[in-house]
Formats: C-alpha cells, sequence, structure tokens
C-alpha cells in the first residue's frame, strides 16, 4: 500500500481560516477556564508543522501535521483528515504579511 508522504499543506507562521460549517468546542476542564469555540470564518496561524512525518518505507495513519492558534486560544491539529476545513488567507513570504 503506497502511502502518501506530500509535505504539510501549511508553513508555521501561515494564516489560516475555519472553513468548515461545523461548530467545534472543547469543554471546560480541559485546562481551559471557560469553553473555547471555534466557529466557521475563525481565523488562526500555524504554529507547529511537521512536513512528512513517517520514515522512508514506515507506515503512518498521519504522514504530515499542523498545528493552528486561534485568537480565543483554541489549538487544533490539522491533519489530511481535516485539511479540507482549513483554507490559507495568507502564506509566510507573501507580500499581504
Amino acid at each position: 500500500m503506497s502511502q502518501d508522504t506530500k509535505p504539510a499543506p501549511f508553513n508555521v507562521g501561515d494564516h489560516i481560516r475555519y472553513v468548515a460549517a461545523k461548530r467545534l468546542a472543547l469543554p471546560v476542564g480541559q485546562g481551559n477556564e471557560s469553553e473555547l469555540v471555534l466557529v466557521p470564518g475563525m481565523e488562526g496561524v500555524i504554529l507547529i508543522s511537521t512536513g512528512a512525518l513517517s520514515d522512508e518505507g514506515a507506515a503512518a495513519p498521519n504522514p504530515w501535521h499542523c498545528r493552528v492558534q486561534f485568537q480565543n486560544g483554541f489549538q487544533l491539529d490539522v491533519t489530511p483528515e481535516n485539511r479540507a476545513d482549513f483554507e490559507v488567507t495568507h502564506g509566510v513570504g507573501s507580500p499581504n504579511v
């Protein structure tokens, strides 16, 4: 079985927007003083971008992942499974940064 080892679609410092139609919430008690909510249209910045995680020939369920930080403190991992929920608003090195 072939493994998708393309690099991560986002770089550290990229500004991205959550474009999924669903609202996500992290409840109180998971290190949060109050519920943290992510709603469609909310923007954040990529903190971590791992690139390809799998070693040569090794199987990896998630060959890359990124972590995004939103202004309200919500952090979320972006993986191949939820990548379609995000779009770049402007990237590192872009004239808009």
